[in-house]
């Protein structure tokens, strides 16, 4: 049989499609805890009820943390499917230091968790990044409660501006979206705060390195095994690419290309937001 050149050239895409639709039809979906219509009840799977759940993060042991963000708290999934609140007092909001139930959030976003089993939340509605213990003691790691800014210094002297995203690298960085100033911020482990990429205050779409990066609300971020940052550039509509050396891209350069250019990609996403306010909210949790 002939085909076309522009056919053969198309083939090993039409085979690709295919195989992911083959293999999305085999996917089963199911509730792993929760129930739509949202409340605070700790219990086994679907008797639990979350109320706008948004950040999520796993630890070594395989319990799931949540980030019930309408009710201010800390929720855990044990891998046995018993939800519990970690930390928070469920619907009373505030910026409080203390164990458990004693301590305060102010709609909690992004979650990450160290190595230690230390529990980093981005506590949006503070402007802090707080740090749970396994023993269930919060702290506020970096930035000053209800004060938005940009400052890079040390731990609660540090300011942040609705901070959505956080993740952990190795070493114990802390790396934050730091959606308001539009800006990436990290944390060393001894609560050092500086501007990792981007410049705070300064939105914009470029590549570069350091705060020659431009960014426009960011919110989402992860981290790999080299420590490659991922964020979700929110209001730009892209997703970026840093390197551990700080230099932002939306994608790897040619290989013949020795300068990074920056331009248009020929592919669009809409809002990648990983934060509370643009997400689609349900009250329950699924897994494939």
């Amino acid at each position: 049989m002939k085909y076309s050149i522009s056919f053969r050239r198309a083939l090993p895409h039409l085979i690709l499609v295919a195989v992911a639709i083959n293999a999305r039809s085999q996917l089963t979906f199911s509730t792993l805890a929760g129930n739509p219509g949202g409340n605070n009840v700790d219990g086994y799977l679907d008797s639990a009820r979350f109320s706008n759940p948004t950040g999520m993060a796993t630890d070594s042991a395989g319990n799931i943390y949540v980030a019930d963000t309408a009710l201010h708290t800390i929720r855990k999934i044990s891998p046995g499917g018993f939800v519990t609140t970690v930390a928070g007092l469920p619907g009373v909001s505030g910026s409080v230091d203390g164990t458990n139930s004693g301590a305060r959030f102010n709609q909690p976003g992004g979650l990450a968790v160290d190595n230690a089993g230390n529990i980093f939340v981005a506590d949006t509605g503070n402007h802090t990044i707080r740090r749970i213990t396994p023993a269930g003691v919060v702290t506020t790691w970096a930035g000053q409660a209800g004060v938005p800014g940009p400052l890079d210094l040390l731990g609660t002297n540090a300011q942040f501006n609705f901070p959505q995203g956080v993740a952990v690298g190795s070493g114990g960085y802390v790396y934050v979206a730091d959606y308001g100033n539009h800006s990436i911020r990290k944390i060393t482990p001894g609560r050092s705060v500086s501007t990792f990429a981007g410049l705070s205050g300064g939105s914009g779409s470029a590549d570069g390195n350091g705060n020659t990066a431009r960014f426009y609300q960011p919110s989402g971020i992860a981290v790999d095994t080299n420590d490659t940052l991922y964020v979700a550039d929110n209001a730009n509509g892209t997703i970026r690419k840093i390197s551990p050396v700080a230099t932002v891209r939306w994608r790897e350069p040619p290989a013949t290309t020795a300068a990074v250019t920056a331009r248009e990609p020929t592919f669009n996403f809409t809002n990648p937001r990983l934060s509370r306010s643009m997400r689609r909210v349900t009250c329950s949790w699924r897994i494939i």
